[in-house]
Parts: structure tokens; sequence; C-alpha cells
């Protein structure tokens, strides 16, 4: 099992990096591992950027699939009162099924690829305009 560290990637500048601080580790089957964006100016723990892992046997024991979701809210703070809202949430959910009968080499290549896809420039662009490329 990997144990649980800060994860660094970058923003939309492609150039900066934003540290997503390791908080709480999974203690366990389908107990989320977490992690937040501290550095995100956002006011209140709960508006800041957020991932969640967490991992199970599938019914038949014979994968392991691991769900995720990524949260990053866009937020205002009304000028008279100081206090900070939700507006708007970003949303990354996932799952990955991974067979425990197929080689290491196999498992290795295609999780490489398919999470390789996700950063693409193409399906970036879809993610970012909401639009399936046509």
């Amino acid at each position: 099992m990997p144990a649980i560290a800060d994860i660094t990637v970058k923003k939309n500048d492609g150039t900066t990096d934003i540290v997503y601080a390791a908080k709480v580790p999974s203690s366990g089957d389908t107990v989320n591992a977490l992690f937040r964006s501290d550095a995100n100016a956002a006011p209140y723990a709960g508006l800041k950027p957020e991932f969640k892992i967490s991992s199970r046997w599938n019914t038949a024991k014979d994968a392991r699939r691991l769900d995720f979701v990524g949260t990053y809210n866009s937020y205002a703070t009304d000028s008279t009162t100081a206090i900070s809202s939700k507006i708007g949430t970003v949303t990354l959910t996932g799952s990955i099924a991974i067979p425990q009968s197929i080689p290491s080499a196999d498992i290795n290549e295609g999780v490489s690829q398919l999470t390789n896809l996700l950063v693409s420039s193409l399906i970036r662009s879809c993610f970012q305009t909401g639009f399936a490329p046509t």
C-alpha cells in the first residue's frame, strides 16, 4: 500500500505548483484518504479544493476498485458581512477497477495510459469547455 504524502500538481498556468496537503490517511477499505489545497485563498477549509480517494474489493473479489472525487469551489465574499459562500463547484468523480489476475506490467501500462488521457491537452480542453470534441 502506498503511504499518504502531499501531492504537487501544476496550476492552470502550467508552471506554478500547488500542493494538496495530506490531511487524513485511509484507515482501511471504503474509508477516504483526504488531501486539501491549504494554499488556496478560500477563507474556510470547507471552501478549499479537496481530493478524496478510497479503495475496496469488487463484489467478486477479483479486482480492487478505487473511487475518487475532487472538488474545486468557487466562492464569493459578501462585502458587508465578510462571510464567504460557495457559488459553484467543479467536480471530478471517477472509479477505476484493477483486476488482480493480470500481469503487473499490464496493470501499470493501463493505469499510465488511461490516467494520462485525462491530462492530455484535448481532454483537458473538453473538461474546461464542457463539450466533447466534434
